[in-house]
């Protein structure tokens, strides 16, 4: 876990981060388990590169996926370095909530 974040309420939560090369991504994707309080407004923050050089990063909304939990829904997003446009992404996400 990368670090304790502090909401309003005081209520504890994880930030977590995961490393993947490109060759596992484009064979078998992402795989993410977090401890987290499941909420309809949730986020994965995306950072694609090597380390020390970012290729593009975006913020990907888990909204749909939490509507409709345990299905795969599209996502695509706007890769972006310092507000600079460097690309879009699009996939499937999967959120289940054990």
């Amino acid at each position: 876990m990368a670090g304790r974040l502090q909401t309003r309420r005081d209520m504890s939560l994880y930030s977590n981060t995961k490393t993947v090369s490109l060759h596992r991504l484009q064979l078998k994707g992402i795989a993410q388990t977090t401890n987290t309080h499941p909420r309809p407004h949730m986020h994965v923050a995306l950072d694609i590169g090597k380390p020390g050089k970012s290729m593009g990063q975006c913020v990907i909304s888990l909204s749909q996926a939490y509507a409709h939990h345990g299905s795969s829904v599209p996502f695509g997003a706007t890769l972006a370095v310092g507000g600079r446009r460097t690309g879009d992404i699009t996939g499937l996400v999967t959120l289940r909530i054990r």
